[in-house]
């Protein structure tokens, strides 16, 4: 199943990733660059704008979606071939990877996979990609320079042609895109909602619960529909003790350390860090802090234990007091 890597919005705020990927893509001696990052980060529309721009030195550059995988039959033609092989997760990350080790022996052929977590093949080259940068990262920054701001506008726009970035709005806009995480997806889904709420009121909703996003286009995939879905998806396929690790760490505010979340050591992270569903977010007195980013925090506190929250809360108390 061949996908077409056709016109898109423009791309905001990847201007270094971009180039970073299109380097990786052209590097001699390279033939596997997997783009990671968690779901709705934008994975699949960065390699598209990168493909589009260095396809002429291909021979062929076919694009394929991995949940549907083909027989590659006829690769590769004449010359240099570039795969992309896009949402290289889930059930789809097994057959992708055996199908990369198949292409190996073929030093023509280069593989762009996109997935949530590494693809753990012999040669792989990673580019992490991370959510937009939101305001009060950069130093005396205007919101309306800050990526994350500009994709909402954009969006916003583009639901209603009337919106400004203003001087009355712009603390709301701010705090929604922080809110959010700086996440792509979560940020085109809010400025959707800008039709019905000012963002004002829209800020004050996604402060108790982000997953009340919802409203993609019909076109996109499930998991793009809403906040909700994407959390779920996000969470597929893990075990049950990485399930239960992530519902208990979500009801810690950002930034917790091991120690205010009653842990010893950094033993059954990896699971949750690999697929974006925990990040460190700083580090203080050599201890790293941590967070669980939106939507999956919103959706994992919605789902745990009764009394949950209120356990965190008891510690941290008992942790201040010490």
């Amino acid at each position: 199943m061949s996908v077409a890597l056709g016109p898109d919005t423009e791309l905001i705020g990847r201007a270094r990733e971009t180039a970073a990927l299109r380097e990786r893509l052209l590097s001699p001696g390279v033939r596997l660059v997997t783009l990671t990052g968690r779901a709705g980060v934008g994975k699949t529309r960065l390699a598209r704008e990168a493909v589009r721009d260095i396809g002429d030195a291909f021979a062929r550059v076919e694009a394929v979606d991995a949940e549907a995988l083909p027989a590659l039959a006829g690769l590769p033609a004449d010359g240099r071939v570039l795969l992309v092989l896009d949402g290289c997760d889930h059930e789809a990350r097994g057959p992708a990877a055996e199908a990369v080790v198949a292409l190996a022996a073929d030093p023509r052929v280069v593989v762009l996979a996109t997935a949530v977590e590494p693809l753990g093949v012999y040669g792989e080259q990673l580019l992490p990609l991370g959510p937009l940068a939101v305001p009060g990262e950069g130093d005396g920054e205007e919101p309306h320079a800050v990526a994350s701001v500009e994709l909402f506008v954009r969006r916003a726009r583009d639901a209603d042609p009337s919106f400004a970035l203003t001087l009355e709005n712009s603390a709301a806009v701010a705090e929604i895109c922080a809110l959010l995480g700086g996440l792509p997806l979560a940020l085109e889904l809010a400025a959707l909602r800008l039709r019905l709420l000012p963002p004002h009121l829209l800020a004050a909703r996604l402060r108790g619960r982000t997953t009340v996003l919802a409203g993609g286009p019909v076109n996109a995939p499930a998991r793009h529909r809403s906040l909700t879905a994407l959390a779920e998806w996000s969470c597929l396929g893990l075990e049950p003790a990485a399930l239960a690790l992530l519902g208990r760490l979500a009801v810690y505010e950002p930034g917790f350390g091991l120690a205010a979340a009653g842990l010893d050591e950094e033993e059954g992270l990896d699971p949750l860090m690999d697929r974006g569903l925990l990040t460190v977010v700083g580090e203080e007195r050599g201890e790293l802090r941590l967070a669980v980013p939106e939507p999956v925090r919103s959706h994992a506190r919605a789902r745990a234990p009764e009394g949950a929250a209120d356990a965190h809360a008891e510690r941290y108390r008992r942790l201040v007091a010490a």
